[in-house]
């Protein structure tokens, strides 16, 4: 109990933030893969007729209701934590990182209006009206996770903005260009910025990353 009470505030911030995403990330891939699963189930039903590909639509669509909403919340938890828990980050940083976010945000109320003409449009709609309900939801579903994962890869590997005199420029195409870097060779260039903002000078050559140098 003494240890604890003894952690200081960033090892806090850090096991809460921790919990907080180990909690959240399983339904949120549940709630990727699942929308898929229903679609395939629907359709193998409305091209043959076979019940029990609908009694799996179904029974997967109660599912996909309960973990969406349960990831709702403990994403809105961790969208609160990144403020209280870090606000030196996203105080400076957060004019980058919060266009993806608010891609995602839309990406999220898309999802949240189509699942609810999915989940309330059984025996209402047609068939195949009632399939294709489901398509943006799967859509909006992995563009949601696209834009998270690009707000992770910038923090990875900055870049897609300039500094001028201490203040962000230049923000284009982010959420691309961080993503598609991020999964080549570039190694992020923190020392490098810390370097210019605090000096108005560039980084050693020593410092310098290695690839093609980013927009801007």
């Amino acid at each position: 109990m003494a240890a604890v009470l003894a952690i200081s505030n960033l090892e806090a911030a850090r096991a809460q933030m921790a919990v907080s995403l180990g909690f959240h990330i399983v339904f949120a891939s549940l709630g990727i893969g699942l929308p898929v699963l229903m679609l395939i189930s629907e359709y193998r039903t409305n091209r043959t007729g076979d019940e029990v590909w609908m009694a799996l639509a179904r029974r997967w669509a109660k599912g996909f209701g309960i973990l969406f909403a349960i990831g709702a919340v403990s994403g809105t938890m961790l969208s609160f934590a990144l403020g209280l828990f870090w606000p030196g980050l996203m105080g400076r940083w957060g004019a980058v990182i919060g266009l993806p976010f608010a891609l995602e945000a839309f990406a999220f109320f898309l999802e949240a209006i189509f699942l609810g003409i999915y989940l309330y449009g059984w025996d209402r709609l047609s068939p195949w009206a009632h399939w294709w309900s489901g398509v943006p939801v799967a859509i909006s579903g992995a563009a949601s996770a696209w834009f998270v994962v690009t707000a992770n890869a910038w923090m990875q590997t900055p870049t897609g903005f300039r500094l001028r005199g201490g203040t962000l420029v230049d923000r284009p195409l982010l959420c691309v260009d961080s993503a598609l870097l991020s999964l080549g060779q570039r190694a992020p260039e923190l020392q490098g910025i810390e370097v210019r903002e605090r000096s108005g000078r560039e980084p050693p050559p020593g410092r310098r990353r290695s690839g093609p140098a980013g927009p801007g």
